[in-house]
């Protein structure tokens, strides 16, 4: 039986129809039926940067369709979750976490995953470590060990240094390395760098290395020479040129001496006692106790028992900067009078200054011979500026290169500094004696000779204790060679002197003394 719905089934087509009796089973019309669902939008990767590192790496992941809310992404390193910092729709940002190992990035963006580049995962660098050194204090060439761990197999990658000396590494291992104290490096922290890396070790005490020796002079006489080979005799100042070349005031010889670096001792002016300007032994001088030279070479001479400052040219060519009759007067050239001048010294301006002696005073002479008064009045012991302050047979002086003045008190047995505007204090020095100690609790006994370096570090000839002293900036006094009174050379205080005067130093730390009573130039290294 051909019913009317058989009939529209073969109009419509079967899967027309099989619709809508579809529709007509859920009761609803054709009008009614929902539209399609589209397929869902899904997430790209482009790229990943950086490609590689260790953990904690924040890497950005770049691509499209990854929404922006963080709490419908996520991340996986090599099965490992990671923790995403931010979202974008085109970026995310995560940070590789622990134990992630190498292997294609995993990114779950609303359930659907997509696998990107591969993040190679390297192990983090492992840092070297100090422990410890051992021993921590010594001289030069100290074998220490630095001890620690992952220092290791590759001397071509461990450097060393010791208060920012490099040192000479002997071995390394993984958990040892050793070293040598390299020479003047003084005390400071220990470094080393392994692969590139600075760790920062303990603190070395450096002990510097003193040791005496005799450079020239053997008994007392009148002889040129090298070494031994040559005599003075009482010789009492010394100064040092830029070359250095030593220049000696041979008091007793009433000659000026010269030393060349290898010890040959030459007779650059002077011959037998009396006053007398003129070229080379022509000159005459009577108890020369002070020299100085300066940065032209010309030597400066406090000729004592002339009272007069005599001035000699690099050729041997002596002539009278100031000074006449024994007395005491401010004036230009011979209007000036000295007192037993004992000690010069020169600065790079050319004023000379002097420690008057007989008149207590510290006097000044520009270039052009005028002389005038920096410190000091009648005999005594003050502080003060100018003619405020006392001294007591100042002896020697030096200055340095920002115009302070150092004085070897000698009748007070201080060491006293005078400002370039004239103000005196005590660096370091009370009552006589012999004690170690800072400030006034140091004591010296009749002190000579005075020189200072370019830190401020001031060196003593100490006389009649027969040692050579050491003052730091601060005031802290040590002895730095000589014992007993004798003639022995060695290290430190097992050196022995007699009645030092006179004290030079070069530029690079080594001393000159003149060993007065001996008869001889000595030489202090400190390494």
């Amino acid at each position: 039986m051909i019913t009317q719905e058989s009939v529209f089934v073969c109009k419509i087509g079967t899967k027309a129809a099989l619709l809508f009796l579809l529709v007509l089973a859920i009761g609803c019309s054709k009008d009614e039926v929902a539209a399609p669902v589209p397929a869902p939008v899904v997430a790209t990767i482009s790229n990943i940067s950086p490609t590689n590192g260790p953990n904690a790496t924040v890497v950005t992941i770049t691509g499209n369709n990854f929404g922006t809310d963080p709490g419908k992404v996520s991340v996986i390193f090599g099965n490992v979750v990671a923790v995403v910092q931010a979202v974008t729709n085109t970026t995310i940002t995560a940070t590789v976490p622990e134990n992630a190992t190498t292997g294609a990035i995993k990114v779950v963006v609303n359930g659907n995953t997509v696998l990107g580049p591969v993040f190679t995962v390297n192990s983090l660098p492992v840092l070297a470590t100090i422990a410890n050194i051992s021993p921590n204090n010594g001289p030069k060439a100290t074998l220490v060990t630095i001890n620690g761990d992952n220092f290791g197999a590759d001397l071509d990658k461990v450097s060393v240094f010791f208060n920012n000396v490099e040192a000479a590494v002997q071995t390394v291992t993984n958990t040892a390395i050793t070293t040598t104290v390299p020479v003047k490096a003084g005390t400071g922290e220990v470094r080393v760098i392994v692969n590139g890396t600075e760790l920062i070790g303990p603190v070395f005490t450096y002990i510097i290395d003193v040791q005496v020796g005799t450079l020239a002079g053997s008994t007392q006489g009148s002889a040129d020479g090298t070494g031994t080979g040559a005599q003075f005799s009482f010789p009492a100042g010394i100064a040092m040129d830029g070359q250095g070349t030593l220049y000696v005031a041979d008091s007793q010889n009433h000659k000026i001496r010269k030393i060349t670096p290898s010890g040959e001792v030459s007779t650059l002016a002077g011959s037998t006692l009396g006053f007398a300007d003129g070229s080379g032994t022509s000159a005459q001088f009577d108890n020369p106790t002070g020299v100085a030279v300066d940065a032209q070479g010309t030597v400066y001479v406090a000729d004592s028992g002339n009272n007069r400052i005599r001035k000699i040219t690099p050729n041997g060519e002596v002539s009278s900067m100031a000074g006449s009759s024994q007395g005491f007067a401010d004036g230009t050239g011979t209007n000036a009078q000295f007192y037993s001048p004992t000690g010069v010294s020169v600065d790079a301006q050319g004023t000379v200054y002097v420690a008057d002696s007989g008149n207590n005073r510290i006097r000044k002479i520009t270039p052009s011979g005028e002389v005038s008064t920096l410190a000091g009045s009648s005999q005594g012991f003050a502080d003060g500026t100018g003619t405020g302050a006392q001294f007591y047979s100042p002896y020697g002086v030096a200055v340095d290169a920002q115009g302070t003045v150092y004085v070897a008190d000698s009748g007070n047995h201080r060491i006293r500094k005078i400002t370039p505007s004239g103000e005196v204090s005590t660096l370091a020095g009370s009552s006589q004696g012999f004690a170690d100690g800072t400030g006034t609790g140091a004591q010296f006994l009749n002190p000579y000779g005075v020189s200072v370096d370019a830190l401020g570090t001031v060196y003593v000839a100490d006389t009649f204790n027969h040692k050579i002293r050491k003052i730091t900036p601060n005031g802290e006094v040590s002895t730095l060679a000589g014992s007993d009174q004798g003639s022995a050379d060695g290290a430190g205080t097992g050196a022995q002197f007699s009645f030092p005067a006179g004290i030079a130093m070069d530029g690079q730390g080594t001393l000159y003394v003149a060993d007065t009573f001996n008869n001889k130039i000595r030489i202090i290294t400190q390494e």
